[in-house]
Protein backbone atom coordinates (compact mmCIF):
# COMPACT_ATOMS: atom_id res chain seq x y z
CA UNK A 1 0.00 0.00 0.00
CA UNK A 2 1.45 3.54 -1.20
CA UNK A 3 2.29 5.90 1.73
CA UNK A 4 0.65 9.32 0.79
CA UNK A 5 1.61 12.90 2.50
CA UNK A 6 0.16 16.38 1.76
CA UNK A 7 2.61 18.14 -0.40
CA UNK A 8 1.89 21.52 1.76
CA UNK A 9 2.49 20.23 5.52
CA UNK A 10 3.82 16.42 4.98
CA UNK A 11 0.64 15.07 7.13
CA UNK A 12 -0.51 11.95 6.37
CA UNK A 13 -3.35 11.51 3.82
CA UNK A 14 -5.84 9.00 2.49
CA UNK A 15 -4.18 8.25 -1.07
CA UNK A 16 -5.80 10.33 -3.76
CA UNK A 17 -7.42 9.01 -6.55
CA UNK A 18 -5.01 8.56 -9.57
CA UNK A 19 -2.22 9.95 -7.27
CA UNK A 20 -3.40 13.51 -7.83
CA UNK A 21 -2.92 16.02 -4.77
CA UNK A 22 -5.23 18.90 -4.33
CA UNK A 23 -3.29 21.90 -2.58
CA UNK A 24 -5.97 24.12 -1.74
CA UNK A 25 -4.14 26.62 -0.34
CA UNK A 26 -1.87 26.97 -3.22
CA UNK A 27 -4.21 26.21 -5.66
CA UNK A 28 -1.84 23.57 -7.12
CA UNK A 29 -2.53 20.45 -8.50
CA UNK A 30 0.08 18.14 -7.94
CA UNK A 31 0.95 13.98 -9.04
CA UNK A 32 3.84 12.53 -8.42
CA UNK A 33 6.95 14.02 -9.41
CA UNK A 34 5.79 15.71 -12.19
CA UNK A 35 5.63 19.71 -11.61
CA UNK A 36 2.90 21.07 -9.45
CA UNK A 37 0.11 22.83 -11.70
CA UNK A 38 -1.93 26.04 -10.52
CA UNK A 39 -4.54 26.96 -11.28
CA UNK A 40 -7.99 29.09 -10.28
CA UNK A 41 -9.89 27.76 -7.33
CA UNK A 42 -13.04 27.33 -9.04
CA UNK A 43 -11.29 24.84 -11.72
CA UNK A 44 -9.78 23.14 -8.67
CA UNK A 45 -13.23 22.62 -7.88
CA UNK A 46 -14.25 21.16 -10.81
CA UNK A 47 -11.19 18.87 -11.53
CA UNK A 48 -11.76 17.80 -7.40
CA UNK A 49 -15.65 17.08 -8.50
CA UNK A 50 -13.75 14.67 -11.19
CA UNK A 51 -11.14 13.40 -9.32
CA UNK A 52 -13.83 12.74 -6.40
CA UNK A 53 -16.05 9.81 -8.73
CA UNK A 54 -13.14 7.91 -8.75
CA UNK A 55 -13.05 7.35 -12.47
CA UNK A 56 -16.83 7.50 -12.77
CA UNK A 57 -19.25 9.81 -14.86
CA UNK A 58 -19.98 13.37 -13.66
CA UNK A 59 -22.46 15.06 -15.36
CA UNK A 60 -22.27 18.52 -16.84
CA UNK A 61 -24.92 19.22 -14.44
CA UNK A 62 -22.79 18.17 -11.57
CA UNK A 63 -19.68 19.86 -12.85
CA UNK A 64 -21.65 23.09 -13.30
CA UNK A 65 -23.11 23.08 -10.01
CA UNK A 66 -19.78 22.92 -8.17
CA UNK A 67 -18.04 25.54 -10.95
CA UNK A 68 -21.48 28.07 -9.99
CA UNK A 69 -20.78 27.30 -6.23
CA UNK A 70 -17.24 29.23 -6.53
CA UNK A 71 -18.16 32.02 -9.53
CA UNK A 72 -20.76 33.64 -10.86
CA UNK A 73 -20.19 33.19 -14.39
CA UNK A 74 -22.20 30.89 -16.77
CA UNK A 75 -22.90 30.53 -20.49
CA UNK A 76 -24.36 27.59 -22.28
CA UNK A 77 -20.69 26.15 -23.04
CA UNK A 78 -18.94 26.98 -19.62
CA UNK A 79 -18.58 23.39 -18.55
CA UNK A 80 -17.06 22.50 -21.91
CA UNK A 81 -14.63 25.63 -22.07
CA UNK A 82 -13.68 25.06 -18.20
CA UNK A 83 -12.82 21.26 -19.07
CA UNK A 84 -11.08 22.41 -22.30
CA UNK A 85 -8.58 24.13 -20.40
CA UNK A 86 -8.16 22.02 -18.04
CA UNK A 87 -7.21 19.03 -20.38
CA UNK A 88 -4.27 21.09 -21.25
CA UNK A 89 -3.25 21.83 -17.82
CA UNK A 90 -3.03 18.66 -16.22
CA UNK A 91 -1.56 17.03 -19.49
CA UNK A 92 1.99 17.29 -17.83
CA UNK A 93 0.66 15.66 -14.57
CA UNK A 94 0.01 12.50 -16.88
CA UNK A 95 -3.92 13.01 -16.44
CA UNK A 96 -6.78 13.43 -19.01
CA UNK A 97 -10.33 14.20 -18.89
CA UNK A 98 -12.65 11.44 -20.84
CA UNK A 99 -15.88 12.47 -22.79
CA UNK A 100 -17.52 9.67 -21.30
CA UNK A 101 -20.89 9.95 -22.51
CA UNK A 102 -23.06 13.08 -24.38
CA UNK A 103 -22.83 15.36 -21.00
CA UNK A 104 -20.49 13.59 -19.07
CA UNK A 105 -16.87 13.25 -18.05
CA UNK A 106 -14.20 11.46 -16.45
CA UNK A 107 -10.88 11.79 -14.75
CA UNK A 108 -8.50 9.20 -16.41
CA UNK A 109 -4.74 8.51 -16.54
CA UNK A 110 -2.94 9.22 -20.02
CA UNK A 111 -2.29 11.91 -21.65
CA UNK A 112 1.56 12.78 -20.67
Amino acid sequence: MTDCHCPGCGQRIECPYLGVIFDWRKREIVRGAAKPVRTAHSLLVVLYTLAAAKGADVSEEALLLAYRANSAAACDRLIQKKVSSLRIMIRPLGLAIDRARRGSYRLIEGGA
